[in-house]
């Protein structure tokens, strides 16, 4: 079974949001973990509010650090600006280039979730 790490900043968001459709969508194909560097306390709300109206409850999601992860994956996918991110241990390395919805409207962060969704549908073709 392969195993997929996301990352980014504070993974209060848009790792977080990668990592439940992951989960949803592979259906127990693959473990899937997301990590921040400086993770925040708790979920972003609007993330929060973007992914149950799609049908996902972000219940048992919450912030993590790098070091709260197992360090050996088959992905690391970074979210946002690779070099900043440090190199885990994984098969392949990936960067999406994703802007950070924190500081935009409720429409910015569904576009953003439809991008992460897109990407995350993608990859799973090529692995599942």
């Amino acid at each position: 079974m392969k195993k997929i790490l996301f990352i980014c900043i504070n993974n209060s968001c848009r790792s977080l949001m990668a990592e439940a459709i992951t989960v949803q969508l592979a259906k127990g194909q693959v473990k899937c973990f997301s990590a921040g560097l400086s993770p925040t306390f708790s979920i972003d709300e609007n993330a929060v509010m973007v992914m149950a109206e799609i049908g996902m409850k972000m219940d048992h999601y919450y912030p993590k650090k790098i070091d709260d992860v197992p360090s050996d994956f088959d992905i690391m996918i970074t979210i946002g600006d690779s070099q900043s991110y440090p190199m885990i241990n994984a098969l392949k390395h990936e960067n999406w280039d994703v802007e950070d919805p924190k500081g935009h409207d409720l429409a910015f962060y569904k576009k953003t979730l439809k991008v992460i969704n897109k990407k995350v549908t993608k990859l799973l073709e090529s692995i599942l």
